[in-house]
């Protein structure tokens, strides 16, 4: 038979040759198993250090739950405990969480550009590091530190009229729950400072993910939950008020996110080099000053607007923010200009749609 006219000379149907060599005139071409060399174990490394963050996350979050349960018998006092990571955890999603996830990509475009040069960037060597990636990576920093560091101030400041706020708003403040809802302002201040920390992890992860270090990124987040999570039941005995509770929790979580922040610098340090964390010292001098001052000005206003309602703590929580968010930006355009207007062209640049 003539295989010109479809058929094989063997006795079976002739493929034609765009079937043969899976072109696509014919359907799909056959996906090819092959794996790049390298990406199989680089994928388990990363799968792995993913899970082991998120058992140390979650084994600290049921500690937390466990205490807040079984430690003290005031009514409500889980409650407020979601109240308060809900305030804290917003700064952290809107603020630090799209800068690392904008920085990320560029980190790993010049990384890779690193290695088509030849450069061997997973070897623990930061003069391996191109410097516009290492430039990157210190705006994002300072960035984040910035930002995060405005939040917190804010968070503490506004903790007063947010407790109102919560007071008027729950049913449950004069059903047994009031003296959970009166620790709402200790617990939001205690919380809140470790949103910087735990902002910079956000960052400084996906850094070392980069550069071929997920295990050791992991172990560092881990060390922060283990913290988190060890501290209360040390700390916080039997029977304990609301008060002690909550704020014995939200201390443990801001030093946890802290150690965390703290061991992911050092290793950063050892595999990006100094140069990407240039500048996040003077900025982070400068937000602590900024911190204070903010919190100085909310303080008075808070306490002069008093207020003692739902609406009225409505008015007096924007006041105070944006009272302190003045107050600490303009402490940071002095002691970091740099800082603020790199802030203020990442800005622009994301209104315009361009790359962070």
């Amino acid at each position: 038979m003539d295989a010109r006219r479809g058929h094989d000379p063997r006795g079976g149907r002739a493929q034609p040759a765009a079937a043969r060599a899976g072109g696509a005139g014919w359907g799909p071409a056959a996906p090819d198993p092959a794996v790049p060399p390298g990406l199989a174990e680089r994928a388990r490394s990363l799968a792995g250090a993913g899970v082991l963050a998120l058992v140390a996350q979650q084994a600290a979050v049921f500690t937390t739950l466990w205490v807040a349960h079984h430690r003290t018998d005031v009514v409500g006092t889980v409650n407020v405990y979601t109240y308060v990571q809900a305030l804290y955890l917003l700064p952290y999603a809107v603020l630090a969480v799209p800068i690392a996830t904008s920085a990320f990509p560029a980190l790993a475009h010049s990384t890779a550009l690193d290695a088509a040069d030849g450069v061997d960037t997973t070897a623990v060597d930061p003069t391996a590091v191109g410097t516009a990636a290492r430039d990157t990576l210190a705006r994002a920093v300072q960035g984040i530190v910035l930002l995060t560091g405005g939040a917190a101030a804010v968070l503490m400041a506004v903790s007063s009229p947010v407790g109102v706020f919560f007071q008027a708003l729950d049913r449950g403040a004069h059903r047994g729950g009031g003296l959970a809802l009166a620790a709402l302002p200790g617990a939001l201040t205690a919380y809140a400072p470790g949103v910087v920390g735990f902002g910079v992890a956000a960052l400084l992860t996906r850094a070392l993910y980069v550069r071929g270090r997920p295990l050791y990124a992991a172990l560092a987040v881990a060390a922060g939950w283990a913290v988190a999570a060890v501290l209360p039941l040390l700390l916080v005995p039997a029977g304990s008020g609301a008060t002690t509770t909550l704020g014995v929790l939200g201390v443990a979580s801001t030093l946890g996110m802290t150690v965390s922040a703290v061991l992911l610098v050092a290793l950063v340090r050892g595999t990006w080099g100094h140069q990407a964390l240039a500048g996040s010292a003077r900025t982070l001098g400068s937000a602590v000053v900024g911190v204070a001052v903010g919190l100085a000005v909310g303080d008075v206003v808070a306490r002069a607007m008093a207020p003692d309602s739902l609406w009225s703590a409505v008015g007096s929580g924007a006041v105070v923010a944006l009272a302190t968010a003045v107050a600490y930006l303009s402490v940071m355009m002095v002691g970091d200009r740099a800082a603020m207007q790199a802030v203020r062209a990442r800005g622009r640049a994301r209104r315009r749609g361009g790359a962070a």
